[in-house]
């Protein structure tokens, strides 16, 4: 089932802010869990260091379908969507104590991508539950694309983890790549998954118009 009706918008609007954050929660609260193990502080370490400019949503008029999280070497989209680096070390112990934070900082870090030059990371894609599908992923890949090609990127990629298969599904279903398996051993039990495979989609830049 389609979604016809609904918008990509290039930031995070603060009307849907709080309904991104619980979205990404119940998307990824388990893979959290083990760092931030207290829903509360969870939840408000996801509110406090969700970047609003680093993110394309999906709109259904007023109402928050799904959004996806970038991030770029410079420019608009450069820095991390959800990052533990927004926040003093100070703010991060007075809002989850000093092990949750020293367990955000170490946890976080390890999926602390730095794309270069020309690439774009998808961090991460989540849709409400009431839009899933709908298609929802598939126009905010879409979008992905068409920002890389007008601002010059050569290559968009990812990390999908060995516990979303339908994420890995959608990703090849358009065109994504599997370039790379990473497996984590005696890391997995700490980080809440065992594998992740890096993808990649090659792109261009547009064509200037003829005139």
């Amino acid at each position: 089932m389609s979604a016809p009706d609904v918008t990509i918008t290039r930031s995070l609007p603060e009307s849907v802010r709080a309904a991104a954050v619980d979205v990404f929660v119940e998307a990824f609260g388990e893979k959290m869990s083990t760092a931030l193990p207290d829903p509360d502080r969870r939840r408000a370490f996801v509110a406090r260091t969700l970047a609003a400019d680093h993110c394309i949503t999906a709109l259904d008029g007023e109402s928050f379908f799904g959004f996806a999280g970038l991030k770029a070497a410079t420019g608009h989209y450069a820095g991390g969507v959800v990052d533990a680096r927004r926040l003093g070390f100070g703010e991060a112990r007075r809002l989850l104590g000093m092990r949750g934070a020293i367990k955000a900082r170490v946890a976080f870090g390890l999926v602390d991508h730095r794309p270069k030059p020309r690439e774009l990371y998808i961090e991460n894609i989540v849709v409400a539950p009431e839009a899933r599908g709908k298609g929802i992923g598939t126009r905010l890949l879409a979008e992905i694309e068409t920002i890389a090609r007008e601002d010059g990127f050569e290559r968009i990629w990812l990390d999908v983890i060995d516990t979303n298969p339908r994420a890995r599904v959608l990703y090849e279903r358009e065109g994504y790549e599997v370039i790379k398996e990473q497996k984590l051993y005696f890391m997995s039990r700490f980080a809440g998954f065992s594998v992740v495979r890096t993808m990649e989609l090659a792109v261009g830049a547009d064509e200037p118009s003829a005139g």
